[in-house]
């Protein structure tokens, strides 16, 4: 029922107008039609966290167990740092729960928003422009808005409503925090706000950085069998995902393979020409807690995004995860990958061939491993959450100086 509404929902209410509002906010209504509000899961998740140093919530938007991104790791960490950390599920892919599950101490799982409206002096982290409707539901919320991507990303065809550039304008102006996950986007909100905060993608480091190889994933084991070095990519495939880069490599270079792992997000994969060289081999989606175990298998990673207003936007996750797991990393030419300790750019496709091979022979070298690690020490999702825990300290000193004065 809920698929089908949400496929009417899309048809008949375009992304980012005025009626897919209204459609998705009936959608929640029809999910939590004949359930009643769990107070008492709330109040037992407010005891078993006393001595929290706040609340943090993070409004419907990704399920918790669909790919692990930015909200996910702020989340997290947010937790780790005595904050209750209340993530609440749209329940749209692969999440299937009711009320409130805990995930790890101070961090929970919510099925539902409508029971923290009326939690005082919340903390509200919001990532989608259509979240700042959410947050006047709330009583005087410390607002942090996540200015994660190029709004043209989540824009239905590529190009944002007026209603989202709406939006987005009223999240910059009036959240008490605006963080920029790039350097383009900081450029850009700090016109309207002076104190937004650059804070790029980081690294769970200790997930990533594997002191011992783990057994090898037999989806790949014949790969590995054959010698060959492996040059490898996880992440989403979508429409700024440079395909032709990846076969012109992989025809250059038949004595490599070539792995792309992750999901066909916009149906691109079928156009993207992959099938034209036999040695690159797709294998699809896999969990977030696996990750680690095909990329200790690569000889190099990759990021071959294509160079467009979107990528220029953007700071790969991917990146810092690469360099946790010491691989060298081998991208275009992006602004966010430029100038990094083990970076390799490619600004052409023959030159990003001929720094595959230079990552290759580097990623042999301890000392140039060690470079690698360093790196990726330097930008660790704690030291992302301590930068915005500083600021969330600053303002609680002037609010109180004020309330004092």
């Amino acid at each position: 029922m809920n698929k089908l509404a949400r496929r009417l929902a899309h048809k008949l209410c375009p992304p980012d107008t005025r009626r897919s509002h209204w459609a998705r906010a009936a959608l929640h209504r029809l999910r939590h039609t004949h359930r009643t509000t769990n107070h008492a899961g709330l109040e037992q998740v407010l005891r078993e966290t006393r001595g929290r140093k706040g609340i943090v919530i993070y409004p419907p938007f990704i399920d918790w167990t669909w790919m692990r991104q930015r909200p996910h790791q702020l989340m997290a960490q947010f937790a780790e740092a005595g904050y209750l950390s209340l993530f609440c599920s749209p329940l749209y892919k692969t999440d299937s729960f009711r009320g409130f599950v805990r995930v790890a101490p101070h961090l929970y799982l919510s099925d539902s928003l409508s029971p923290l409206y009326d939690l005082q002096d919340a903390i509200l982290l919001i990532s989608w422009t259509g979240h700042w409707q959410t947050t006047k539901r709330f009583h005087r919320p410390t607002v942090i808005y996540d200015y994660l991507d190029d709004l043209s990303v989540s824009a239905n065809g590529g190009e944002p409503s007026q209603l989202k550039l709406e939006e987005h304008r009223k999240a910059v102006m009036s959240s008490e925090i605006v963080l920029a996950t790039a350097a383009q986007l900081y450029e850009e909100v700090r016109q309207l706000r002076s104190d937004a905060l650059y804070c790029p993608n980081g690294v769970d480091y200790d997930h990533f950085h594997r002191t011992e190889r783990p057994a090898v994933p037999s989806d790949m084991a014949d790969l590995v069998a054959t010698g060959r070095p492996i040059l490898g990519y996880y992440g989403a495939l979508a429409r700024w995902f440079d395909y032709d880069l990846v076969v012109h490599a992989a025809l250059a270079r038949p004595d490599w393979q070539f792995l792309l792992i992750g999901p066909d997000l916009d149906g691109t994969v079928a156009g993207g020409r992959l099938g034209r060289a036999s040695n690159i081999r797709w294998l699809r989606e896999k969990p977030y807690e696996d990750l680690p175990a095909y990329l200790s298998y690569f000889d190099a990673a990759m990021i071959p995004f294509l160079v467009d207003d979107i990528t220029r936007a953007t700071s790969p996750i991917k990146l810092f995860e690469y360099l946790a797991g010491t691989k060298p990393v081998v991208t275009t030419d992006l602004p966010e990958c430029r100038n990094r300790n083990g970076v390799l750019v490619g600004h052409n496709p023959d030159e990003y061939v001929a720094m595959l091979g230079q990552a290759i022979e580097r990623g042999r070298e301890e000392s140039f491993r060690q470079i690698l690690d360093e790196e990726s020490r330097r930008h660790t999702w704690r030291s992302r959450a301590e930068q915005i825990i500083e600021r969330l300290n600053d303002l609680r000193g002037v609010n109180k100086q004020r309330r004092s004065a």
